[in-house]
C-alpha cells in the first residue's frame, strides 16, 4: 500500500537516478543487516528535489528518481530538469547502464557487500535507527509533512569524514520512513533537498515483472568493453584499499 501521506498520488510515470539521491549509506561503523524485500512485491518509490547547488555541476538542477525493487533485481531511472539521464538494472551481481547523453549501454560486476544497490525501506528504516541509537543521527525537533507528524534528525559534527556539510533527515514519526533528505553547507546554506513523493508496493505479475528491466533504447551502442574496464578498476580499488588498511594496523590505527 501506498504510504498514508502519499496514497492521493498517482504512481509516476517513468522518468528519475542517482542511488546515492534516495539512499544513504550507514556511517562507518554502524552495522544494519539488510531486510530483503517480499517476494511478491515490488517497492516502488520516487524522489523528487532540488540540486541546483549540487557541488558536481552534471546533476545540478530538478532531480527525480524512480526505483523499483524487487527480491532479485533493482531498477533506478534519473532525470534532471525533465530529461532522462540515465537507467541503470541491478541483478544477479550484475549491473546494466543506459547513459541518455550518449545513447550507450555498458555494464559490469557489483561491488557493492550484499550484491545491490539500494535498500529495501524496512532497511532505510532499520539504518536510521541504528544511526540515532550510535549518535550518528541527533534528534532536532518534531514537524509536519502533508499533516503527518514527523521527527527531524540531523547529522552530528562527528559523525562523518566530510566536515563541509551537514545531512539532515525527516523521517516517519512512528516507522521512521525517510521522507525528505536534505545536505547543507557548515554555514547553512542548501545544497541538496530531496522528498519521497511516491512510496508504495505493487504486486509481482507478468507485467510489474517488466519494471524490473532495461527498457528499450533504440540505437544505443552497447559497450562490450566497458564490463571488463569495471573489474579492472574494481581490482585496483581493492588493492589500493588493501594497501590503505594495512598502513593503518602498522601505526596503530586500525579499527575494527
Amino acid at each position: 500500500m501506498p504510504h498514508p501521506l502519499l496514497r492521493h498520488l498517482a504512481p509516476a510515470a517513468l522518468a528519475g537516478l542517482a542511488v546515492t539521491a534516495a539512499a544513504a549509506p550507514a556511517h562507518a561503523g554502524t552495522t544494519t543487516p539488510p531486510v530483503p524485500v517480499a517476494q511478491n512485491v515490488i517497492e516502488h518509490t520516487v524522489w523528487e528535489g532540488d540540486q541546483s547547488l549540487s557541488p558536481d555541476p552534471g546533476r545540478r538542477g530538478q532531480a527525480r528518481t524512480e526505483i523499483w525493487q524487487g527480491s532479485d533485481a533493482t531498477r533506478i531511472v534519473y532525470a534532471i530538469d525533465g530529461r532522462l539521464r540515465q537507467e541503470t538494472v541491478y541483478r544477479d551481481g550484475r549491473f546494466t547502464t543506459w547513459l541518455a547523453p550518449e545513447n550507450r549501454i555498458f555494464g559490469g560486476t557489483l561491488t557493492f557487500p550484499d550484491n545491490n544497490a539500494y535498500s529495501s525501506r524496512a532497511t532505510q528504516e532499520r539504518t536510521i535507527r541504528a544511526e540515532v541509537a550510535a549518535g550518528h543521527l541527533a534528534p532536532a525537533g518534531e514537524t509536519e509533512v502533508s499533516g503527518h507528524a514527523a521527527l527531524v534528525l540531523r547529522s552530528t559534527p562527528t559523525a562523518t569524514g566530510d566536515r563541509d556539510t551537514r545531512s539532515e533527515v525527516v523521517v516517519d514519526r512512528d516507522t521512521y520512513e525517510p521522507l525528505v533528505r536534505t545536505v547543507r553547507s557548515t554555514d547553512g546554506r542548501v545544497l541538496q533537498t530531496r522528498r519521497l513523493v511516491v512510496s508504495e508496493d505493487l504486486p509481482r505479475t507478468v507485467t510489474s515483472n517488466a519494471l524490473l528491466r532495461l527498457a528499450d533504447h533504440p540505437g544505443a551502442a552497447v559497450d562490450r568493453s566497458a564490463s571488463a574496464t569495471r573489474k579492472k578498476t574494481s581490482k585496483a580499488t581493492k588493492k589500493a584499499s588493501h594497501r590503505r588498511a594495512a598502513a593503518r594496523r602498522h601505526a596503530g590505527g586500525h579499527k575494527k
